[in-house]
C-alpha cells in the first residue's frame, strides 16, 4: 500500500525511529522494501528493507546499508514468527533493533525527507520490491528512541 501526499512525518534530518512488528513468508527474498517514507531521491528516503540474505537493511536512496541483523540466520531464523524491528536515526548515525537486540551502528548521512512524503507499507517509497508477509504495530516517533524504549515495545507484545 502507498500514501502520496503523507504529513506530520519527522523530515529533514531530524531525529526519528520507525518501529514495527513482522512476520516474513518462507518466500520473502533478500530484495524487498518493508516500511518506507519520503522520496525516491538520494538522502530523501527513510526505509527498511531486506538485502543480501535478508538483512535489515537502511534504503536512503543512496546510501543502502546492510546491518548485521539477519532475518534467515540459521541458529535464529525470524522467518515465519513474529519480529520486531525498529530504526532509529539519529544523524548521522542509525540503529537497527531486531527482538530489542541492536545491530552494529550505521553511518546513515544526513538525511533530507520531504514534509509532504509518500508512505509505503510493504515496499519502498517507489512502491517496487514487494514485502511477502504480515506487518502490525506500525509506530513512527519525532525521536531517536533510547535502547531501553525500543526494548519495552518488544516486550509489550
Amino acid at each position: 500500500a502507498k500514501c502520496e501526499g503523507a504529513t506530520g512525518l519527522p523530515s529533514g534530518a531530524d531525529p526519528r525511529t520507525l518501529a514495527f512488528w513482522m512476520k516474513l513468508d518462507a518466500n520473502s527474498n533478500d530484495a524487498t522494501g518493508i516500511v518506507s517514507y519520503g522520496d525516491n531521491a538520494a538522502g530523501q528516503s527513510f526505509s527498511a528493507a531486506l538485502r543480501g540474505g535478508k538483512r535489515l537493511t537502511f534504503e536512503g536512496w543512496g546510501p543502502t546499508l546492510s546491518s548485521n541483523l539477519d532475518m534467515d540466520d540459521p541458529s535464529n531464523s525470524k522467518v515465519g514468527v513474529w519480529a520486531h524491528v525498529a530504526l532509529v536515526y539519529s544523524n548521522p548515525d542509525c540503529k537497527f533493533y531486531l527482538d530489542g537486540v541492536a545491530s552494529d551502528t550505521l553511518n546513515c548521512g544526513a538525511l533530507n525527507t520531504p514534509a509532504i512524503a509518500t508512505f509505503a507499507l510493504g515496499s519502498e517509497v517507489d512502491g517496487n520490491e514487494g514485502f511477502t508477509g504480515l506487518l502490525s504495530g506500525i509506530q513512527i516517533y519525532s525521536r531517536a528512541l533510547s535502547a531501553a524504549e525500543v526494548q519495552a515495545l518488544h516486550a509489550e507484545r
